[in-house]
């Protein structure tokens, strides 16, 4: 399976996941997790943490976790990302703002948006233990809204009033920016 139609079907997972329809979202998450990518195994962990559609089981999730983690420490940027954003939050692992920030930048450094982001508002807000530092948060955010993330776009409106940015957000779906802008249009 190409990784343009394994992403498709980790959609098609998230999808039916989010709509509680957990046996074609275990199916679909099973055939992404085949083709190594990273968000399906989240989920799954997810799924068998919880027993969602699936008996509860912690080893099946510790599983899960371990083979997201396998693909970050070999370099796959969205594993970077979801495994430095767990750490944040201590979700599926210990919390850790040490290795929230190791995992963030080593995708930030494959060029991430989703990370990118991420890291800017970490130094906006001094998360994850970081010093603030706004010009580092800047340099960031304009990173994040140059690759196309619409999170950032919406941001660099709020930040700008660049209402250029708000559409372009709200045309890749962010659905904040959709919901801001349906109303400043009515």
């Amino acid at each position: 399976m190409e990784e343009a139609a394994a992403r498709a079907v980790l959609a098609e997972g998230i999808q039916a996941y989010l709509a509680e329809n957990y046996a074609d979202a275990l199916a679909a998450l099973r055939r992404a997790a085949e083709q190594d990518i990273g968000d399906a195994h989240y989920y799954l962990a997810l799924m068998y943490r919880d027993g969602n559609g699936v008996a509860r089981d912690q080893v099946r999730s510790a599983q899960c976790v371990a083979a997201l983690h396998a693909l970050a420490d070999n370099g796959n940027a969205e594993a970077q990302f979801r495994v430095g954003k767990m750490a944040q939050y201590g979700d599926l692992l210990p919390a850790s703002n040490g290795e929230a920030v190791r995992y963030l930048n080593l995708a930030a450094g494959q060029n991430h948006t989703g990370a990118q982001f991420h890291l800017s508002c970490a130094y906006s807000y001094g998360w994850c233990d970081l010093m603030p530092d706004p010009h580092r948060a800047k340099l960031l955010l304009a990173k994040a809204v140059a690759g196309g993330n619409a999170e950032a776009m919406y941001a660099h409106y709020l930040e700008t009033d660049e209402r250029e940015y708000l559409v372009r957000a709200a045309q890749a779906g962010f659905l904040p920016a959709r919901r801001l802008l349906r109303r400043m249009t009515r």
